[in-house]
């Protein structure tokens, strides 16, 4: 391990507090300025008209920005307690280090992201290239929970970023619609001049959609983390969004313990910290809102068989 030290790991003794980034509790450490130095060095000879897809495990846990970020946000703001029925047993406290933590780690990845962007501007393959940054999640730091891995659907953990350079951008325009992952390829499609399929899910987001009417959209968001992807779901946890509002359905879990199901409604618009369930006092907008998630979620396990069959499938004759 000194060996290993010694060569690998004290060049960056001076860039980091304690050791460079690592995936999970392992050894396995990198530094981004690696991946996207050699980005910089290869994209300007690849061939073009040509996707490239990159994926970064920073800001992940464990959260080891560099040492010129280890000091931020120490202003002493805190997040107050929330009330969730099925809480985690993380204190808030130690939630709230952790969010620090993750804050400096994401301060670290954004200024190496504008690296990224400059040397890929001076090499002159924005200017004929689409750019865009987006996440597979977000990350929690209340309700007794760190991570991502919970029973939860609250914004934390599903509003990610989604940033789209065009070709020789040159001013920032701020889109404020709701958006979908679904959204991103019928997207570059559209703006590569390629033809999107019917049955392709997602929708052409604004400015690109020139038919783009701002119509209100209904919008899935699932955390089905026990359920196989080859048969029906089980559990999962499935937030419909429509307007102002947040439907969440529960189900299946074993953390809910006897309660078989469970669905909230939030008004993001005058309760964006999701504070106050309102689904016993507007049945009037959860009622149609659940009737539709029932719907969809009906249609979707008609097209898998149920999971029990893969129990009955199997033998477990002795």
């Amino acid at each position: 391990m000194d060996r290993y030290f010694n060569r690998v790991l004290a060049p960056y003794s001076d860039q980091y507090p304690d050791k460079p980034p690592s995936i999970g509790a392992s050894d396995n450490y990198y530094v981004l300025e690696k991946p996207f130095n050699w980005m910089v060095e290869t994209l300007p000879i690849s061939p073009q008209l040509y996707p490239h897809y990159y994926h970064f495990y920073p800001p992940h846990a464990p959260y080891q920005p560099r040492i010129d970020f280890t000091g931020l946000f120490n202003d002493g703001w805190e997040t107050d307690e929330k009330p969730f029925e099925f809480a985690g047993p993380e204190p808030q406290r130690k939630a709230n280090r952790s969010r620090r933590e993750y804050d400096r780690f994401v301060a670290d990845f954004d200024n190496a992201f504008a690296d990224l962007y400059r040397g890929l501007e001076q090499s002159g393959v924005l200017q004929n290239s689409w750019l865009v940054l987006t996440s597979d999640h977000g990350e929690m730091f209340e309700r007794g929970f760190i991570g991502h891995i919970n029973i939860t659907l609250f914004d934390p953990l599903v509003r990610v970023p989604l940033l789209i350079f065009p070709p020789g951008t040159t001013e920032r325009i701020d889109i404020e619609d709701r958006t979908s992952a679904l959204d991103v390829l019928p997207t570059l499609l559209q703006v590569t001049g390629q033809q999107i399929p019917a049955d392709l899910p997602g929708s052409v987001l604004p400015p690109f959609d020139l038919d783009y009417q701002g119509m209100p959209r209904k919008i899935f968001t699932m955390n089905p983390k026990h359920s196989s992807s080859a048969y029906q779901l089980r559990e999962g946890i499935i937030g419909l969004l429509q307007d102002e509002f947040k439907l969440v359905y529960y189900f299946g879990h074993e953390e809910m313990g006897d309660v078989p199901e469970r669905v909230a409604l939030y008004d993001l618009m005058n309760d964006p910290e999701e504070l106050t369930d309102l689904y016993a006092d507007r049945l009037d907008i959860a009622a149609p809102m659940l009737a539709y998630l029932m719907e969809q979620l009906e249609q979707a396990n008609s097209q898998y068989p149920p999971f029990e069959q893969e129990l009955s499938s199997a033998n477990f004759s002795s």
